[in-house]
């Protein structure tokens, strides 16, 4: 995995918990005893983590079909060639082999 992949998982990871939290938090204020000062200051977390994460959903999806060659066409047909298997899976195409 190269630096961008780790850089999605943990945005993904940490953002997503963070919108899990304070989704659940607004969800169910009586549960969590919250204030209205809370309730709003978990609404701002939500949204900036929304808009992080679809950031980088958008810039995930443009990498893997418009900057990878082949990336398009082999998520649509489901086969890809030897060069594109050894270049983006080496240790999946290392095992085929």
């Amino acid at each position: 995995a190269n630096a961008g992949e780790k850089l999605w998982f943990w945005v993904f990871a940490l953002f997503g918990g963070v919108m899990v939290v304070s989704g659940l938090t607004m969800m169910f204020p009586e549960t969590f005893v919250v204030t209205k000062n809370t309730a709003n200051f978990m609404l701002v977390l939500h949204i900036v983590s929304t808009i992080i994460i679809s950031a980088f959903s958008v810039v995930h999806i443009f990498m893997a079909t418009v900057m990878s060659e082949g990336g398009m066409s082999n998520m649509t047909s489901g086969y890809c060639d030897e060069n594109w298997a050894k270049q983006h899976h080496n240790l999946w195409f290392k095992e085929l082999k």
